[in-house]
């Protein structure tokens, strides 16, 4: 719990978003600051528009990113969903993917600051929102497959066995890394 000489330290600090928030207002951008350490805000990838949430923790020196769609994961079949995500965070060179509560599929990682003694750069705040929607995008086809077979696959008691399609899940999407893993399902499931 903050004590409130610190709440009050925290509240007059500035806050590495300060800047990007400035940038932003120049800009046609949705955003809300909501506090002086969280910031969220719109951004059109190539397969959806994603909000993505800004947080600094200044004890951990850094702003950490969530990045996430519209779409859900029904979470009665999340059991089916876990080792898409496994396989495509073991594809992941930073951040990783995990599902909220509601069933949204989030893409987090991490700016860290240490030892950074001036303001984050815009241009680093760009660079840091465009990993999480890139990251996002090249998966997005992958998860939206998994989400359109979620209950057909589930009813037929399939279990999901990542070898099965691995090749097709960090595919690049726009060379038929989708159309590949929509044809692996079926060929696992004696479809094609």
């Amino acid at each position: 719990m903050m004590t409130d000489f610190l709440a009050d330290f925290y509240d007059e600090a500035e806050s590495p978003l300060d800047a990007y928030e400035g940038y932003l207002l120049t800009t046609e951008t949705l955003f809300k600051r909501s506090a002086w350490d969280r910031m969220v805000m719109e951004h059109q990838g190539r397969f959806a528009k994603y909000r993505i949430e800004f947080h600094y923790l200044p004890d951990d020196e850094r702003i950490v990113a969530k990045c996430y769609s519209e779409m859900m994961l029904d979470v009665e079949y999340e059991a089916l969903a876990a080792p898409l995500i496994l396989k495509i965070n073991r594809g992941l060179s930073y951040g990783h993917f995990d599902m909220t509560v509601a069933g949204h599929p989030v893409f987090k990682h991490a700016l860290n600051l240490r030892g950074v003694d001036e303001r984050v750069a815009v241009e680093e705040m760009e660079i840091f929102r465009d990993q999480a929607v890139a990251a996002f995008d090249q998966r997005y086809p992958a998860l939206s497959v998994m989400r359109n077979h979620m209950k057909r696959l589930a009813d037929a008691g399939f279990v999901l066995e990542m070898d099965d399609f691995l090749p097709a899940v960090n595919d690049n999407p726009h060379e038929g890394g989708a159309q590949n893993l929509t044809l692996a399902l079926m060929d696992v499931k004696g479809e094609g």
